[in-house]
């Protein structure tokens, strides 16, 4: 297996994963990742660093990047949004593959925040044949409602709550700490905020239609989720949330119930990127193909 720096685009950089042999994902889709939140292309806990060679390792093509104005790729103004320029740079990353191995289909994985751009690519641009959603858009149900009452009433969770708190509260009087000294000392202090993370989520009833209709151009669907911190509590929420005639039974869900956000857990991160390696040997490995 190799890895090589590869700069693109408009400035773009990243870390490309080419097996040298013959293996089950040898023929399969290119997988494109890229950044989550303002994480470097390495991901949560070098996340996307393990799951790109536990792919490329069964000769699969995997292209890691870093998105305009994040970890080492150039800042492009002037293109948009912040949505926008993410598509821009992943349909970059296809240009790259498609010049240098005349690969014409992939599949995107988006993780939290990126999982905007993965979604509208598939939604926009034919050459998406798959799409992994790692902790995507999940929407309060009956069911949603349901569990948090029984969660109210665990102990469990108001010690988890407690020290969640705490640990928030030390947090911001070490700031206001470090401001006052700055101020005392004469350097310029800013004012602490809460950090704000916006997104636009689609409607419950546009995503679902989404999903219908990548569903039947043949888009292959990976949805994983944990139960650790997130509105998604239970196994059938999936269904709940999306279910339809055109997708039932055609979509892939993982849960992981207490795995935590970002997989801060070395052994629910193993389980996670196993999960996506195993799906993507299934639906875009040689047995997946055979007659």
């Amino acid at each position: 297996m190799a890895e090589k720096i590869c700069v693109f685009g408009p400035g773009l950089v990243g870390i490309l994963l080419q097996s040298q042999g013959g293996g089950p994902l040898a023929n399969a889709p290119a997988v494109l990742l890229w950044n989550v939140g303002m994480n470097h292309r390495v991901g949560p806990y070098r996340f996307y660093v393990d799951l790109a060679r536990r792919i490329a390792s069964h000769a699969g093509t995997v292209l890691r990047f870093d998105v305009s104005g994040l970890g080492d790729s150039e800042l492009q103004p002037g293109r948009g949004s912040d949505l926008e320029r993410a598509q821009l740079d992943v349909q970059e990353a296809m240009k790259l593959l498609e010049q240098r191995s005349g690969i014409r289909q992939f599949i995107v994985v988006g993780f939290c925040s990126s999982v905007d751009a993965a979604h509208q690519l598939a939604v926009n641009d034919p050459r998406v044949v798959g799409v992994v959603y790692v902790e995507g858009y999940a929407y309060r149900t009956p069911g949603f409602y349901a569990q948090i009452y029984k969660r109210y009433l665990s102990l469990r969770h108001w010690e988890r709550y407690l020290i969640a708190k705490r640990e928030r509260i030390a947090g911001l009087v070490t700031s206001l700490v470090s401001q006052e000294k700055g101020a005392k000392q004469g350097s310029p202090g800013a004012t602490y905020r809460e950090p704000v993370f916006a997104r636009d989520y689609p409607t419950r009833e546009q995503f679902r239609d989404d999903v219908a209709t990548l569903v039947r151009r043949g888009v292959k669907l990976l949805f994983l989720y944990v139960g650790g911190d997130t509105d998604y509590l239970y196994k059938g929420q999936f269904e709940e949330m999306y279910g339809s005639p055109d997708t039932r039974g055609k979509v892939d869900v993982v849960f992981f119930e207490h795995a935590d956000h970002t997989f801060v857990r070395g052994a629910d991160r193993e389980r996670a990127i196993q999960a996506i390696v195993d799906w993507t040997r299934n639906r875009f490995g040689t047995s997946a193909n055979a007659p």
